[in-house]
């Protein structure tokens, strides 16, 4: 204590001050000495000489898919996704939108880890893990400004919500930012998430993730099919495809920041933005890529491969029980019941191999505005739900799935039938399915032609793709 005072004494400063200036050199030291034992390595990005002379992108994306088709088993819808998004991040300093590619299949052996090598030979400044901290996420976004690639993705992240919401960040290029605190000051500092980023895992990853991601879904290869080993490609494969993807984006980045490409439809609005920076790197090689891109974005971003969330599944079979009911109201535990039934939906095993509450029920409806009311049915009241109150949530989250016809279906023998009775007597309720003719005969009156579907896209003319396309 007198050793402590007197030399506090001596520096003109108090015996407080003294303990802080001592644990902080403390500190300095440990940390010394951590960082001359602490490993790693420090990440160094290759220079990559462009191409001498101008690059023909299109036939560039063609040796692109070539050679992801050459290695791996995937569609040639895929693998063109994949030569898009590799060039994309060549262009991404002229993006407003970043989406990730999602490398996925069912099970071990499909061919990920190889996809994954192979899009990592070709996208520009690749950084490579099979693991990553929040932290460390954002740090090196921030530090590098790489093309991140995190393999192993189901052993990790679903469980990690912190580093999901990182990720998500970064989808947009003007929210693409986090705040943290550091130093001994816990000072808040502003880190950029933007960048090009791509999973690779077994099964699906979260929804959110999912949502903001061009998908891959990989299948084992058959005994009947072969593909080539990566390590035995020629020497300077994927060197000539660096470097005539660097002088591509060094010639062509303005035009491609200038690029409005028109949104392709029949898939929803996040999906089209995901597509959207693809689209733009396939409008610069111009050629057959346009139709390309779209034929893709249609493939595998289609309404039909979109998978809903568990809010979303829900109101599609709330839906599908009022129809199967033909009700305009239900008590809680009828829906419960209803729902109950399909033992292909999660509902009747929702609970840890239970089945749903009516408070869980309530919980997951009431994110689109709905909660339970007293109604009556007959001669019995209790809380449950109206069929009015769910239509808004109906139109505004459910895809539409027109019928085949625009008119109902006729009886052609005069009689009719119908499974159940309306539920409300003396009215009718405003989505009651038209009778249906009691011999299995139906008739219909003359229609529009069904919307176009994926089928009817394999089918059109690459001019066809372009109609309408600027």
């Amino acid at each position: 204590y007198r050793l402590r005072k007197a030399s506090a004494d001596a520096l003109g400063i108090t015996s407080g001050d003294l303990d802080k200036l001592v644990t902080k050199e403390r500190k300095r030291l440990v940390a010394e000495a951590e960082g001359a034992t602490e490993g790693g390595s420090f990440v160094l990005f290759d220079e990559v000489e462009p191409w001498p002379s101008a690059v023909d992108g299109a036939a560039l994306l063609d040796d692109m898919t070539r050679t992801i088709q050459r290695f791996t088993v995937l569609s040639v819808e895929q693998a063109r996704a994949c030569a898009l998004w590799a060039a994309f991040t060549w262009f991404i300093d002229g993006a407003n939108v970043a989406p990730l590619l999602n490398v996925t299949s069912p099970e071990p052996r499909c061919g990920k880890s190889t996809l994954g090598e192979l899009v990592k030979e070709m996208v520009a400044r690749p950084l490579y893990a099979s693991n990553i901290t929040p932290a460390a996420l954002f740090r090196a976004v921030e530090k590098w400004k790489p093309t991140l690639l995190i393999d192993e993705t189901d052993a990790f992240l679903n469980e990690k919500e912190e580093l999901r919401g990182i990720i998500n960040a970064g989808h947009y290029r003007s929210t693409a930012y986090v705040i943290r605190v550091v130093g001994e000051a816990l000072e808040p500092k502003q880190f950029c998430t933007w960048g090009a980023k791509a999973l690779i895992g077994i099964g699906k990853i979260a929804h959110t993730l999912l949502d903001r991601s061009v998908v891959i879904e990989l299948r084992r290869k058959l005994e009947t099919e072969r593909v080539e080993k990566v390590r035995h490609a020629e020497a300077d494969l994927f060197d000539t495809i660096r470097r005539k993807l660097t002088r591509w984006a060094d010639d062509e980045l303005s035009r491609y920041k200038a690029l409005r490409p028109v949104a392709i439809e029949a898939i929803h609005d996040r999906a089209a933005d995901n597509w959207e920076p693809l689209l733009a790197v396939a409008m610069l090689a111009g050629g057959e890529w346009p139709a390309r891109c779209r034929h893709a974005a249609l493939s595998l971003s289609g309404d039909a491969q979109e998978s809903p969330s568990v809010n979303t599944e829900l109101l599609t079979d709330i839906k599908a029980v009022f129809e199967r009911k033909r009700a305009s109201k239900l008590f809680t535990t009828d829906l419960l019941t209803a729902l109950f039934e399909d033992t292909e939906a999660p509902w009747a095993t929702w609970n840890r191999g239970r089945e749903m509450t009516a408070r869980q029920l309530s919980e997951r409806l009431k994110s689109f505005g709905l909660k339970p009311h007293d109604i009556r049915i007959g001669t019995e009241n209790s809380k449950g739900y109206s069929l009015d109150k769910f239509r808004d949530a109906f139109a505004r989250y459910l895809p539409l799935v027109p019928d085949s016809s625009a008119t109902p279906r006729q009886p052609s023998n005069g009689k009719t039938s119908s499974d159940f009775l309306s539920a409300t007597k003396g009215m009718s309720v405003a989505d009651e399915k038209a009778l249906k003719p009691s011999n299995g005969e139906d008739c219909r009156g003359v229609a529009d032609r069904n919307p176009q579907t994926v089928a009817d896209a394999e089918n059109m003319s690459l001019v066809d793709y372009e109609e309408g396309f600027v």
